[in-house]
């Protein structure tokens, strides 16, 4: 019920392993390659996600903005945060 589901939202649970392997997926598949540094998905609401994800790239164009297109494939999740590094060399 209600106490359940809220409890789940306030202590940060995390998402399912599904989920987690459908972000990757949709990462690893992308022309560039960037390779996933940390990736966080937590529950916020009933069946609706938010991801946290630190990619290394060696991309000049913005890849935070093909991610956060094509993780919009993935209706459950409503709120990306992504953090770029850029490889060294």
């Amino acid at each position: 019920g209600l106490l359940k589901q809220s409890g789940n939202v306030l202590l940060d649970r995390q998402g399912p392993d599904q989920l987690v392997k459908s972000v990757e997926k949709v990462i690893e598949s992308m022309p560039s390659k960037p390779e996933i540094v940390d990736l966080h998905i937590w529950l916020i609401g009933p069946n609706i996600f938010s991801a946290s994800i630190a990619v290394l790239s060696n991309e000049e164009k913005c890849i935070a903005c093909l991610i956060k297109h094509d993780l919009k494939d993935i209706p459950q999740i409503v709120h990306t945060t992504i953090e770029m590094h850029k490889c060294s060399g």
